[in-house]
């Protein structure tokens, strides 16, 4: 199939331009042109064809996209994820033209069919050396401040190898920054930073927001407890145990309510709950917690004031249960009194 791009463009008045990436991150601009739009079309969800051409201006081969992952490439390939990346991995000036599954050409007969993921595709990218630039970009935007992941992100989309797998649960076991996970996980940097890159990109993971680098240390300090361990070493740097860790994923999570980043705080206290029974005054904290993820509004869920309840049964006297309790209380009575003021005017 070669067809002529312009003769298409006219033949095809709803070609569309490359899905896009909203607010991309730093480093995101040096990835490769095709890379950066399938990374678009799965943020959309967007399903369509995707007509790539050669260096003569005709179109070489077609990639289709369904709810943002590629479906099939017609072109003679034998791998689906092979030849994608190859493509990906070009920077050569290509032109692509974007189309609507009803505008684009018919597909040839021979096509390979899978399931791509744009994440997979961009660790791939990356673990090759395809975007060092950007690499070194989004490591300096970064900075000193702790690298934090987001709530409900699935690793198994990047297809990472062991090795960049082990940097991943390191960063998911609490806030460190890239030299301090450096030496947590002994590895070279490099592949410490291509990881975070990787992860960075596709928004799995955000910084610290301290105030300085000063404020920063001081709540890793109070997350860790002890000292990291010197590259080399073999003797643990934590307390392994889960209590320990629970106690950590609290300490983390209190480090990010505290600086805003309730849905984060959420998530980590949920880590520490699935090790063990948490003790009375961190189930209020986790209470209070949900209610300040939902908004911190004048609705307070039911689940919220469930949490207060059982901190409260296991011990009554719970300072932190009584304090949260008694926090949302003012919050009800003064919906009551708006309420209350809202009848009487409309009386």
């Amino acid at each position: 199939m070669r067809q002529n791009p312009r003769s298409l463009e006219n033949a095809s008045p709803r070609a569309i331009n490359a899905p896009s990436y909203a607010e991309p991150p730093a480093g995101y601009a040096d990835l490769p042109p095709l890379l950066r739009a399938l990374l678009g079309a799965l943020e959309q969800r967007w399903t369509g064809r995707i007509l790539i051409c050669d260096a003569c201006g005709t179109v070489s081969t077609v990639l289709r996209c369904k709810s943002g992952h590629v479906a099939s490439h017609a072109g003679g390939a034998t791998d689906l994820f092979e030849s994608v990346l190859a493509i990906c991995s070009s920077r050569e000036q290509r032109q692509f033209v974007f189309a609507t599954d009803q505008d684009a050409v018919p597909l040839e007969a021979g096509q390979t069919l899978g399931r791509v993921d744009a994440r997979a595709l961009t660790a791939a990218v990356v673990r090759g050396g395809g975007a060092d630039a950007g690499v070194i970009e989004a490591i300096e935007f970064l900075g000193s401040r702790p690298i934090i992941m987001r709530a409900r992100v699935a690793f198994s989309c990047f297809a990472f190898s062991a090795e960049e797998r082990s940097v991943v649960d390191i960063i998911n076991a609490g806030a460190l920054t890239l030299h301090e996970l450096e030496r947590q996980a002994d590895l070279p940097l490099e592949t410490v930073a291509r990881v975070v890159f990787t992860l960075w990109i596709a928004r799995a993971v955000t910084r610290g927001d301290a105030a300085d680098r000063e404020q920063t240390q001081h709540g890793l300090r109070r997350l860790h407890d002890s000292t990291l361990a010197p590259r080399g070493s073999y003797a643990p740097a934590l307390d392994l145990s889960p209590q320990a860790i629970a106690v950590r994923h609290f300490a983390l999570a209190e480090f990010l309510l505290e600086r805003g980043y309730a849905r984060e705080a959420v998530f980590e206290a949920q880590k520490a709950l699935r090790l063990c029974r948490p003790s009375p005054a961190q189930e209020a904290f986790y209470a209070w917690a949900l209610y300040q993820r939902s908004g911190a509004g004048r609705r307070i869920a039911q689940h919220v004031w469930d949490r207060l309840d059982n901190a409260l049964r296991a011990d009554p006297s719970c300072e932190s249960a009584l304090y949260y309790r008694a926090l949302l209380l003012q919050q009800v009575q003064r919906t009551l009194i708006c309420r209350s003021m809202g009848s009487r005017e409309t009386d």
